[in-house]
Formats: C-alpha cells, sequence, structure tokens
C-alpha cells in the first residue's frame, strides 16, 4: 500500500460547518493531538502523519518509535494485513489539558482496504 494523505477533520462550530447540524450527520469527539498513520505494505510496518509518509530521521513528535517499540502493532498487522489505522497521536499541542500523552488513539479511524 502506499502513503495516503489524511482528510483535514473541521472542528464543529466554524464557518466552514456552520449548519451542518441542520442535516443528518454523525458526530464525533476530535481529539487535539498529532495525525498520525499506520499500515503494512507485505514487507514491513509503514508510518505517515496526515500530510507525509516518515521516517526515523523525520518521525512526527515520536510517534513512528513509539509505535515501532510496542509489539501490539506487529501483531496487529500480522492478522489483519489489509488495514490502515489513523489516529491521533497525544502529545501536548494546542491543548496541553489532557493526562495521556504518547498514546495512540484511533476509536473511529479505521479504514479497511479492499485490494
Amino acid at each position: 500500500m502506499e502513503f495516503l494523505k489524511y482528510q483535514h477533520v473541521e472542528r464543529f462550530g466554524t464557518d466552514e460547518v456552520d449548519g451542518i447540524e441542520f442535516g443528518k450527520c454523525y458526530v464525533f469527539p476530535k481529539i487535539d493531538g498529532t495525525n498520525g498513520q499506520i499500515w503494512a505494505d507485505g514487507e514491513s510496518i509503514r508510518f505517515g502523519s496526515r500530510n507525509r509518509e516518515l521516517c526515523l530521521e523525520n518521525d512526527n513528535q515520536g510517534f513512528m518509535i513509539s509505535i515501532i517499540r510496542n509489539e501490539m502493532f506487529r501483531h496487529f498487522f500480522n492478522k489483519f494485513p489489509d488495514t490502515r489505522l489513523y489516529g491521533e497521536w497525544l502529545v501536548p499541542h494546542s491543548l496541553k489539558t489532557y493526562c495521556l500523552f504518547n498514546k495512540f488513539c484511533f476509536p473511529f479511524k479505521r479504514r479497511i482496504i479492499n485490494n
């Protein structure tokens, strides 16, 4: 699989989404972190931010190295190799009141890739 840029998610209450609540819509919590994604390419696990593929020399707030050290993700992709995970990497960012930093949260952003 190749890198896919992640779509920007707009915050409710901004001009860009004015009136959205008057139609059928689904509202999910927006977590303020930095975007991260993980996918497998058949040989290794790959990593990205919202706009670029990551490498160890150009990580995103320690996201890639922390996920590499977590065995859970390697086991996950051995079982689900055609899945791409999108989520938020919780690091001190614009909102600094979270109690969970250096965690990858992806409860609503999982894409199954059908070849």
